[in-house]
């Protein structure tokens, strides 16, 4: 599952509405640490776990190898938008996207036609839900990391700036007029064919 599909949309509305972007979530996931994964680092192990001998009936997390957290990429995101930003503020405050984006599907077929995107609706670009499983209900206060180590010790060693893969996003998104997170079925029906005995474990929290 993507994150960054539904945050595109999320600060797409808040343009097109010329509203703040606010932090939706908890105090801990905005200042705690966590680490992402990259679709392309995703498939470029995967690849790898199918065909190399080291991998095989192995598990493996895959992240990009670096930590952030969502108080230094929240204004880096909201720069990408033009956006005016607030951060956590508050358990008063906190707010479940789900619900603040219910009502938005004109908005976001306004920001279809002003942009000559591909047609979509908005529930099909955006999972409103993992973004408040991620920023609002397990938004407790200690860090969700895994290590790289097993991966590199197997011989893998890709790595992704995080940063710059967030905004690399953006900017696909923007070339190609849709948000499409829809290719992952097509790697895993790949490396079925490719090598059916394979066993992959992969962890993901892109």
């Amino acid at each position: 599952m993507n994150i960054i599909c539904s945050l595109c949309a999320y600060m797409a509305i808040c343009g097109t509405e010329r509203a703040v972007l606010l932090w939706p979530g908890s105090r801990g996931t905005w200042e705690g640490f966590d680490n992402a994964s990259d679709a392309d680092l995703v498939v470029e192990q995967q690849i790898w776990a199918a065909v190399d001998p080291m991998a095989k009936n192995e598990a493996f997390n895959c992240s990009n190898g670096d930590v952030y957290t969502w108080k230094q990429l929240w204004p880096i995101l909201a720069g990408r938008f033009g956006l005016e930003w607030v951060g956590y503020d508050g358990e008063e405050n906190r707010f479940k996207l789900m619900d603040a984006m219910a009502r938005k599907e004109a908005v976001w077929a306004e920001i279809v036609r002003g942009k000559e995107l591909v047609e979509t609706q908005l529930n099909e670009v955006a999972s409103w839900w993992l973004v408040d499983a991620q920023f609002y209900q397990f938004g407790a206060n200690w860090a969700f990391l895994d290590s790289m180590n097993k991966s590199k010790e197997h011989g893998f060693l890709g790595f992704w700036n995080t940063v710059k893969s967030f905004a690399s996003r953006h900017m696909d998104r923007q070339a190609k007029g849709v948000q499409d997170c829809s290719l992952m079925p097509f790697i895993y029906l790949f490396l079925v064919v490719l090598r059916p005995d394979a066993v992959l474990y992969i962890t993901s929290s892109d």
